[in-house]
């Protein structure tokens, strides 16, 4: 009996997860990508109108927007005040559904139905989260059960152990070609 009631709570508790859209923000040969993926639930929002997505950031204010086209506006969002200092800055190339978080707002493809995979991508090339002004960390927009969440990866650094390696090796190889030499 104990076993049943254990499964039925799991099997529960699967049922009433949330929806969530996950966008990450990376450096990428010399490039920075962001990404989003997944599903929102509109239900608790309220319906403030359309507007448009315009494929740009602007990190001092919270401002995150993907893919293109007209879009529904909801309130009822609570966001981050900023995840960097960047004002308006535009991408280079985009593609996907239109997608934007502000502070207090979220859109969505017009006529977006909650439950729905959405996925964009936009890229700002020759840049770096530095130059854009991105502020490495986790980003969460939130409203009723359901979630955004920016997270904004900073670029890997070498490890100490690394340098002396590369050290390591160009020592080795000055002295291989000090020997052929002399």
């Amino acid at each position: 009996m104990r076993t049943l009631i254990t499964l039925s709570t799991v099997f529960t508790v699967s049922l009433t997860a949330h929806a969530a859209v996950n966008i990450t923000a990376l450096e990428v040969s010399g490039d920075v990508v962001f990404t989003a993926a997944g599903t929102l639930d509109l239900s608790s929002l309220t319906f403030a109108g359309s507007g448009l997505a315009f494929n740009q950031i602007n990190a001092s204010a919270s401002y995150l927007s993907m893919g293109s086209g007209f879009a529904d506006s909801y309130i009822s969002v609570t966001g981050p005040s900023s995840f960097g200092t960047s004002e308006f800055t535009s991408s280079t190339t985009f593609s996907g559904d239109g997608i934007v978080f502000t502070s207090t707002n979220l859109l969505v493809p017009a006529g977006y139905v909650s439950g729905t995979a959405l996925s964009s991508t936009m890229t700002f090339e020759d840049a770096t989260l530095e130059s854009l002004g991105l502020t490495p960390g986790s980003y969460t927009w939130s409203w009723g059960s359901d979630s955004a969440t920016l997270t904004i990866s900073a670029p890997a650094v070498p490890e100490p152990t690394t340098y002396a390696l590369l050290g390591g090796l160009a020592a080795l190889g000055f002295a291989a070609w000090r020997r052929r030499r002399g």
